[in-house]
């Protein structure tokens, strides 16, 4: 995944400034890592981060191992204070009436955790800003070009105000669109097309499973957790022709859908779950960007690669290529020319050993 670029990279950093794009997981914590670092760091975003839209998002799994992420990241104080549920574990009802339970109690955390997303992103993009990133939400009109070794960048701000700066480095941190390295003529390689179904409730009744569950129906499969707030957040992962993806947005069929998947269907009963968001369709499929770098820039999180969410580590990964990205750059300033293409290699492998993971996990249920 861009080798052939690794001879041809030029280490200009005339000036130590460089632009991250996206200020989910990945970008804010990118922005971290790399003020950690001592780089001047512009992170920029597009949309407004608060609303319904923002608190129904699918992606609100943590696991154990995140601990380490975020204590290196220097928010694991801040996050025991965000009022995220602790996850004991998995159920899952896969291809099967017998239940499988994954726990994390042979962990050293012992549990992970199920957040309030909306929370969380605002935590690491507090904590951006804090180490002195400058960060520009609600931008528009986004325009970079590569000339003589520096990136010039202008976008207007949500005043509407022309901004205009030089950076040495872009970090793509724009999700599943992958907008900046789609603008470079890199495409996404896909290694299975689907998608989520998702809606969002909340319980009038008392209900205090935190595990999350997952169980098979003959459309696809259901995924669902109970999220802080008193909310239930569920997700039927499928392929659906363009019949069903019309119909199945009506509430109606939806609760169909669900009828079909009696465990999940009895943990809304238990809740007197009632829907506070509409159905909506998202992208939940897994590839990976063909090239992962280029001159004076690289993708991070969503937008280098995604992860089928049976893995459940999509915030991790984002945050794990974070760490690792701003590593790169810094070895790269340094004069160490195989950073980039090491850092490429680092994902590469990571999403063939996880192809590997998936294929044998379904092939093997689907037998039963």
């Amino acid at each position: 995944m861009g080798g052939h670029e690794s001879t041809s990279l030029t280490l200009n950093f005339v000036t130590s400034q460089i632009l991250v794009i996206g200020a989910g997981p990945a970008g804010a914590a990118t922005a971290i890592f790399l003020r950690q670092k001592g780089f001047d760091v512009v992170l920029v975003d597009r949309l407004k981060k608060n609303g319904l839209q923002n608190q129904c998002h699918i992606g609100e799994s943590l696991p154990p191992d995140a601990k380490d992420l975020l204590e290196q990241l220097e928010v694991w104080e801040a996050f025991q204070h965000g009022a995220h549920l602790v996850c004991y574990g998995n159920k899952s009802y896969w291809h099967s009436d017998q239940v499988q339970h994954y726990d994390f109690m042979q962990h050293p955390v012992g549990h992970g955790w199920h957040i309030d997303r909306a929370v969380f992103e605002t935590m690491l993009r507090d904590k951006a800003k804090q180490v002195g990133a400058t960060f520009f939400e609600e931008t528009t009109n986004l325009s970079t070009e590569w000339q003589q070794g520096l990136w010039n960048v202008s976008f207007k701000d949500k005043d509407d105000q022309d901004k205009t700066l030089q950076a040495a480095f872009i970090i793509d941190a724009t999700g599943r669109s992958s907008w900046f390295a789609r603008r470079q003529g890199v495409q996404r390689l896909f290694e299975d097309r689907q998608l989520a179904l998702t809606a969002f409730f909340r319980n009038k009744a008392v209900f205090e499973d935190t595990t999350s569950l997952v169980e098979t129906t003959p459309h696809g499969w259901w995924y669902s957790a109970k999220i802080p707030g008193e909310r239930i957040a569920a997700a039927f992962f499928c392929k659906p022709n363009k019949v069903q993806r019309a119909l199945w947005l009506k509430e109606n069929e939806f609760m169909q859908l669900l009828a079909n998947a009696p465990h999940t269907l009895a943990r809304f009963k238990e809740g007197d779950f009632e829907p506070i968001s509409e159905p909506r369709f998202v992208s939940a499929d897994s590839g990976i960007l063909e090239q992962l770098y280029g001159e004076g820039w690289l993708a991070v999180g969503d937008a280098a690669m995604t992860y089928d969410p049976i893995a459940s580590h999509g915030i991790l990964m984002s945050m794990v290529s974070a760490r690792d990205a701003a590593n790169a750059i810094a070895q790269f300033q340094q004069g160490d020319t195989n950073a980039l293409q090491t850092y490429a290699s680092v994902l590469s492998v990571a999403f063939q050993r996880y192809v590997a993971l998936r294929d044998g996990f379904y092939q093997q249920n689907v037998a039963h």
